[in-house]
């Protein structure tokens, strides 16, 4: 058992020296990062500008307790769906 862990233990730092692996490892860790910011990405290329202007409110005012409130700020510019 203990020359087997010795084998395997070679074997690995061999590898590990290896330039083939060093190099498979770093692309393999860039496509990773790459994948992961792709929606940046795309974001940044599409020009998307301020996100505050994209977001959304959602208003269920079913017994009228806002009254015209929601209607005025949608005249104003500010997006609301209800």
């Amino acid at each position: 058992m203990k020359d087997l862990l010795v084998v395997m233990s070679f074997t690995i730092k061999d590898m590990v020296k290896r330039k083939s692996f060093i190099i498979s490892t770093l692309i393999i860790l860039l496509l990773i990062v790459l994948g992961f910011n792709i929606p940046n990405i795309i974001s940044a290329i599409a020009g998307e500008g301020d996100t505050l202007s994209q977001d959304k409110i959602l208003i269920v005012d079913s017994e009228n307790i806002f009254g015209r409130k929601p209607r005025e700020l949608k005249s104003n510019g500010i997006r609301i769906y209800f």
